[in-house]
């Protein structure tokens, strides 16, 4: 077989090259029960949170949370490096149409989380309008040798988020899908709303490197604050090592 139907069938899947089927099981479970959960938008948290709970984004009333996306070098680049912003963002956008499909599909199990995560893969130039893609280069990073997800895996109408709102997503997912992935550091990109969160994944045994969000990355202060990220990360003189 020749031409680019041979190379498809010839490329390695990113979560076979990347764990063991213990851990693939592990995260494939995780990122399941987070499409399937809608915890934070019961009616019942305005007696937890004292507050009325979030919504959907108005023009994805049907949302469900964004799943860890994987990188297909990720185990064989050293330090191995997960990024973890705040949220999905909740402007409408037709890559999160797509990502929203593809995560209903495997809330319904009609795919697996390796078919989720490929097709998530093609998503990546997209996040940000491109602006994603543009910081983690200018960090020496590429799509392809991290992993990344959220802190509040869900999309929220407004943008609207709050402490408990996070707080839940990490002890409920967060957390537990960056210990699988096993990173040798996290890079938390959103100072004001993440920094509560560094000690408790620093308990892990990563190193975690604390940011702001990548917009304000072309003004003088965000350029210097690249180059301070990027010495951190050159300061990390891992050993590759596979899950």
């Amino acid at each position: 077989m020749t031409g680019a139907a041979a190379d498809r069938n010839d490329s390695p899947d990113p979560l076979e090259t990347l764990m063991n089927n213990l851990k693939l099981e592990i995260l494939s479970q995780q990122a399941q029960e987070a499409v399937a959960c809608s915890y934070c938008f019961m009616p019942e948290r305005t007696l937890d949170w004292k507050r009325v709970p979030p919504t959907r984004p108005p023009d994805r009333p049907d949302d469900v949370a964004m799943a860890p996306s994987v990188g297909s070098r990720y185990s064989m680049t050293s330090p191995r490096v997960t990024v973890v912003m705040m949220n999905p963002g909740h402007a409408p956008a037709q890559h999160k149409v797509v990502r929203q499909k593809l995560g209903r599909r495997l809330k319904d199990g009609e795919i697996s989380y390796e078919e989720y995560n490929r097709k998530l893969a093609l998503l990546v130039p997209e996040w940000g309008f491109g602006g994603v893609v543009r910081w983690l280069r200018a960090l020496k990073l590429e799509p392809e040798s991290i992993a990344f997800l959220n802190l509040a895996l869900c999309a929220v109408a407004g943008d609207r988020y709050f402490p408990e709102l996070f707080g839940t997503c990490f002890i409920r997912h967060t957390r537990n899908m960056m210990a699988t992935l096993e990173p040798d550091a996290v890079v938390l990109c959103g100072k004001k709303w993440l920094e509560p969160y560094e000690e408790s994944i620093k308990s892990l045994g990563t190193n975690v490197i604390l940011t702001w969000h990548y917009r304000p990355m072309n003004t003088g202060k965000g350029k210097t604050e690249l180059q301070r990220v990027r010495a951190e990360l050159d300061k990390l003189t891992i050993g590759a090592r596979s899950l």
